[in-house]
């Protein structure tokens, strides 16, 4: 995939260059950008060539906030109305399995879903709401 960003192009198919960079579809070299620091750096980031993963992160966020995550999911709206499927994602819902074996985009995407929902549901309920004269 060529970065959408940068527009100018050099020799090599996919690989842009940026001020001591070069972009390409694999990886990115960062060491002019890295060298200032590379005594503070642990040497698997100084030399790595890709970005940092953040799924480990996310796996440690959710798992921290299980116990708000639970019950907005498995007794929200979409859960009432049968569209997700409770006893598949009980599972889901657990500190191993956030921390080792992923899954966040469909999770997160599921939360943001059913927030959602709650937030036009409190809009239309406000609007029906007679006014006081």
């Amino acid at each position: 995939m060529r970065s959408r960003v940068i527009s100018t192009r050099t020799g090599a198919p996919g690989r842009r260059r940026i001020e001591g960079a070069t972009v390409s579809s694999r990886s990115i070299r960062r060491p002019p950008t890295r060298a200032p620091f590379a005594h503070r750096l642990p040497a698997s980031v100084a030399e790595r060539s890709t970005k940092g993963r953040l799924s480990a992160y996310y796996g440690r966020v959710l798992a921290l906030s299980l116990a708000e995550l639970r019950p907005l999911l498995l007794e929200g709206r979409l859960a009432r109305q049968g569209l997700i499927d409770q006893v598949g994602l009980d599972p889901i819902l657990s500190v191993e399995r956030l921390l080792w074996r992923g899954g966040y985009g469909a999770l997160v995407n599921l939360i943001m879903l059913e927030l959602w929902v709650r937030a036009w549901e409190a809009r239309i309920h406000a609007l029906r709401r007679p006014t006081a004269v």
